[in-house]
């Protein structure tokens, strides 16, 4: 697991947080005819929360649960919003109101809001701002967007862009010191943002912190210190932590299941064991690493041994000039710089200029705005001036930064976006009310939408009062968990809401490990057992034992990964993308172009659609045909594999915690799955499940090292670039596959479409990390050599696609991870309220509140309840139609 995985953790926390622009508004000819009033209902919003909000100051909140607070005072510049087939009528019916048969699932369009127009002023920007002739020919690095002139505060303050630009200088103010100034100068940066957010402090930062990684020379390597301590054996150094220590190994503690404070509180020399586990240094151990600690770079380039230990570090990290630093912590004083260095300006009272250190796609060729203008740049911060400086805490004795009390109660709360917080109790609640000030409500567009007046929230935090609320109609949602997906998960009022992550089951496939093992069990090692294995889980009917709402899997990528975003392309439904797990589960294709399952007569010449439709991963019978040629594989070659045929096959199912969750996978395929594989076949009652939930945060590591045999985990995200998210199956840094499978050297042979590009029509031979490195070109820096650039822009994704497909039924008939189910989470929703559209949309979800259709207004719903037997809603909720 060696440094892909930080290229993998990024583009999977991958969070837009930066400010937005928007693209060009078409003048009207004449002024539209107005929308009439549906006089639709109104009604209050009712939910439950077990932690209220600390805090909604979008300078400085990084907890999520702050949101849900946070995320109903601001608005975007521009936003995301259903697309409606005009053919269907449109938008709107006669009477006004949203026609939602006219909505296109799975499709989106990006408009304006909060501002009216977008022009790429890159050529045309100050000099000051250092692009280079190419830069500006490119364009995509400055921005200029226009503002509305009716924003305003819930208190009716007018707000226009030098609002914005003040609110810049605050976040990124050194004598605050706010979590989110980092925002701005991460993967998307603002020009002169980190050197104001540092600007004029001393003391010892991350080297990576310190330097741009491009100003690394061999003069600094006395001032570079070699750290992998925590804050506390740091104190003489600021506490400082290193970037490998603190954004490499903490986060991948963390992901493995360990707390915040946990990964912190992991020493140097037990980090330094870690940095072995996961980079895989060649002859090196944690002592060597720790041997490094505390040493300056150049002590260890002046020490053979120390130096020798380096270089094998390093090796397994380094894919782009600098990196060295990241190692290292350092002394280091920022110069002073002012504000106006900040590529954040005002050019006049509405319109407001935002300079990027990396070219955008901001605006398509038609000059509509892109996607990418939604998804990156929402919106900037944005506060109330004469609130926020009133919440300015001074620094208390011993400390250096300022602090601030905005939005954190009642009283310094500000709105500019649809709703207000107007109560707000510790320990108890909030209500966000309607804010009459917002300027949306005055855009023909939002027209009888936010028919949800008030959205009220009360602190519950046990689940089975929580389960009495949602029953008696006192609150409007609530996740369906397992106690209670028996009665509620084929509801009419349950939604079913996907997500990106699937499920596999990894299989240890180490011959030189399994035959030493002392389990006898190296029928691992052969392919033959392991699509046995594949092909007795029945998927559906694991998901529905294991979980409450997951949905079986048959391939690594599910329906959330797009290859074209503006277009709803999804892989998952293109036809290569079928064509290649029909072939993986066993399906052949005729010349006609029709599907059939040789072992199921009911299943023969069926169109693409029929067939896939039919597909389940389940095949009991031809699961027991491979059982037994791997049974004779073994015996033939008993030697080879280490079997001992008087002891049984053990295999040690391994986790990190024993729990309901893990027992219920043990006991799902030690109850059924193995049974149903064994019976009246030569291994039945010769294998047997272990369970060892002895693995703690240490499981992945231990399962590559081969401690045991079967692991279950997920991947997910990256769902803008399925090409890249593949590697998390065939990348060494990331795959569980990793210790036994060389995809380095394993080769892929495929006959490439025929077109204009390097390779095609050609029938290639290739290892499988070329082939992937060949997809992505140099999209994500691929630091091994490829042979071709197929990555964006190079072919078309129809191309991209062919290959991804290839890829994906390569690795999915090895039977190494086997993919068995994915993500899905199930929502018990209140008659009160319908989701504008059942049809969960990746860009829309079900519509959020701004769609939500009130069936009932609060008086009614009242009277409704009571209504029902006992004043209790349960049999409605267990209607099944």
């Amino acid at each position: 697991m060696k440094k892909g995985l930080k290229r993998a953790v990024a583009i999977a926390s991958a969070v837009s947080l930066l400010g937005g622009t928007v693209g060009a508004l078409a003048a009207c000819k004449k002024t539209p005819d107005p929308i009439p009033d549906a006089n639709l209902k109104k009604g209050t919003y009712r939910q439950y929360t077990s932690v209220l909000p600390s805090m909604w100051n979008e300078l400085d909140s990084m907890d999520a649960n702050n949101d849900q607070i946070m995320g109903y005072l601001g608005s975007a510049f521009y936003e995301f919003d259903y697309k409606f087939d005009e053919t269907r009528g449109g938008k709107f019916n006669k009477d006004g109101s949203v026609n939602a048969d006219a909505i296109i699932d799975g499709e989106f369009e990006v408009k304006y809001s909060a501002a009216t127009k977008l022009e790429d002023v890159t050529s045309t920007v100050d000099a000051k701002w250092g692009y280079t002739d190419e830069q500006k020919e490119a364009g995509g690095y400055a921005w200029k967007l226009t503002l509305r002139e009716d924003l305003k505060w819930d208190d009716g303050t007018p707000i226009d862009a030098t609002d914005f630009v003040y609110t810049m200088q605050q976040q990124l103010d050194p004598k605050f010191g706010f979590q989110r100034a980092n925002s701005y100068y991460g993967a998307i940066s603002v020009k002169g943002a980190k050197d104001f957010a540092y600007s004029g402090k001393k003391g010892w930062y991350a080297a990576s912190t310190a330097y741009d990684l491009s100003q690394y020379a061999e003069e600094l390597d006395s001032k570079l210190i070699f750290s992998l301590g925590n804050a506390e054996e740091n104190a003489a150094r600021g506490k400082a932590k290193s970037y490998i220590r603190a954004d490499f190994i903490e986060k991948v503690l963390k992901d493995s299941g360990a707390s915040a404070e946990q990964a912190a509180e992991v020493t140097a020399e037990q980090a330094a064991g870690y940095c072995v586990q996961l980079l895989e240094p060649e002859g090196v151990t944690a002592e060597d690493v720790f041997a490094l600690e505390g040493k300056t770079f150049a002590e260890i380039k002046a020490d053979d041994t120390l130096k020798a230990t380096w270089d094998a570090l390093i090796v397994e990290w380094q894919t782009d000039p600098g990196e060295e630093m990241h190692f290292m912590v350092t002394e280091y004083e920022f110069p002073t710089v002012s504000f106006d260095t900040v590529g954040v300006y005002s050019p006049s009272k509405y319109e407001l200029v935002v300079c990027f250190t990396a070219s955008e796609e901001f605006l398509k060729e038609d000059g509509s705005l892109s996607y990418l203008a939604a998804y990156h740049m929402a919106s900037l911060p944005l506060v109330h001036r004469e609130k926020f400086e009133s919440s300015i805490v001074q620094p208390s004795e011993g400390q250096t930064l300022y602090t601030s009390r905005y939005n954190t109660s009642l009283a310094t709360t500000a709105s500019w976006g649809p709703y207000k917080l107007t109560e707000y109790q510790s320990g108890k609640g909030y209500t966000l009310s309607r804010n009459d000030n917002w300027y949306g409500y005055g855009i023909a567009d939002n027209k009888n939408q936010y028919n949800v007046t008030a959205i009220k929230c009360e602190v519950v935090s046990e689940l089975n009062t929580q389960w009495m609320k949602m029953l008696k109609g006192e609150i409007d949602a609530i996740g369906i968990d397992p106690d209670h997906a028996d009665d509620y998960r084929n509801s009419r009022y349950t939604y079913y809401t996907p997500g990106t992550y699937t499920f596999s089951w990894h299989l240890y496939s180490g011959l030189d490990v399994l035959k030493n093992n002392d389990r006898n069990n190296g029928i691992l090692a052969i392919n033959d057992f392991r699509k046995a294995l594949s092909l007795a889980i029945d998927r559906d009917a694991y998901a529905a034992n294991v979980t409450t709402a997951y949905r079986g899997a048959f391939g690594y990528l599910n329906s959330m990964y797009y290859y074209d975003v503006e277009n709803g392309g999804v892989y998952r439904n293109t036809d290569v993308a079928k064509k290649a797990i029909l072939r993986a589960y066993g399906y052949t294709e005729n010349e006609q172009g029709l599907w059939s399952l040789s072992t199921n007569e009911n299943l023969k010449d069926l169109d693409l659609e029929e067939a896939y439709e039919t597909v389940t991963g389940y095949n009991i019978n031809l699961a027991k045909e491979y059982l037994e040629k791997a049974y004779k594989e073994l015996t033939d070659n008993a030697e080879k594999y280490g079997y001992n045929p008087s002891k049984n096959i053990q295999i040690k199912f391994g986790t990190s915690v024993d729990d309901d969750s893990t027992r219920k996978e043990y006991n799902y395929i030690n109850d059924h799955v193995l049974p149903a594989l064994l019976e009246g076949t030569s291994l039945e009652g010769k294998v047997e499940l272990l369970f060892d939930a002895s693995f703690g945060n240490q499981w992945s590591s231990k399962f590559l090292a081969g401690e045991y045999e079967l692991c279950t985990s997920a991947w997910g995200q990256a769902t803008f670039d399925p090409y890249y998210f593949i590697g998390a199956y065939i990348d060494p840094a990331n795959a569980y596959t990793a210790s036994y499978w060389d995809t380095e050297t394993v080769e892929m042979t495929f006959q490439m479409p025929a077109g204009n590009f390097p390779g095609a029509g050609e029938e290639l031979t290739m290892s499988l990390m070329n082939w992937y490195n060949c997809l992505n070109g140099y999209e994500h820096g691929a630091s091994d050599k490829y042979t071709y650039d197929w990555g964006v822009g190079k072919v078309s994704p129809e191309i991209r696609n062919e290959v991804l497909a290839a890829i994906e039924e390569f690795i999915l008939t090895q039977y190494y991870s086997i993919p068995v189910i994915t993500q899905n989470s199930a929502t018990l929703v209140s008659a009160k309220f319908s989701y504008i559209s059942d049809v969960y949309n990746t860009f829309m979800k079900y519509g959020s509140v701004r769609y939500y259709i009130v069936n009932y207004t609060d008086e009614e719903w009242d009277a409704f309840v009571k209504a029902q037997p006992g004043g209790n809603l349960e049999s409605l909720y267990k209607l099944t139609d």
